[in-house]
């Protein structure tokens, strides 16, 4: 099996409550960096692809709360492409307490590729078979 992609990241102060815990939005910003860096990782910025007019949007998010991250902590944040479509990519996440190893919570978001005039495209070819790949690894 290949080794996962991930990212650590530690918990700022700013994410916190006045308990020390990450608010549950917060997640979603997660998953927001470790998707955009496991998309540079298999060569695919943001940049590159709205340089080839086209651009990911995010149409559905999902975050299972299991347990607090709290202010200082160290998150490892592992990414996959869970399913990839004709004009959209399925891409799930774990986050981890590096400390503790426990899943801290999972989720999942869905994007839509979409062209220059905001509606909905294929993925482009090279892209499409890239993160197909990603899924047999």
């Amino acid at each position: 099996m290949a080794e996962k992609f991930e990212i650590e990241i530690r918990v700022p102060y700013a994410h916190t409550d006045l308990m020390a815990t990450v608010y549950y939005s917060h997640y979603f910003e997660y998953f927001e960096r470790a998707r955009v860096e496991l998309l540079r990782h298999i060569g695919f910025s943001h940049k590159k692809l709205e340089q080839g007019g086209t651009c990911l949007v995010v149409t559905e998010a999902f975050c299972k709360y299991l347990r607090p991250a709290r202010y200082d902590d160290v998150l490892i944040l592992r990414p996959w492409i869970a399913d990839v479509g004709s004009a959209s990519v399925l891409i799930e996440y774990e986050i981890l307490n590096k400390e503790t190893g426990a899943i801290v919570t999972k989720g999942s978001t869905k994007l839509a590729f979409v062209d220059g005039k905001g509606k909905v495209c294929r993925a482009p070819q090279d892209m499409a078979e890239r993160l197909k790949q990603e899924i047999q690894s």
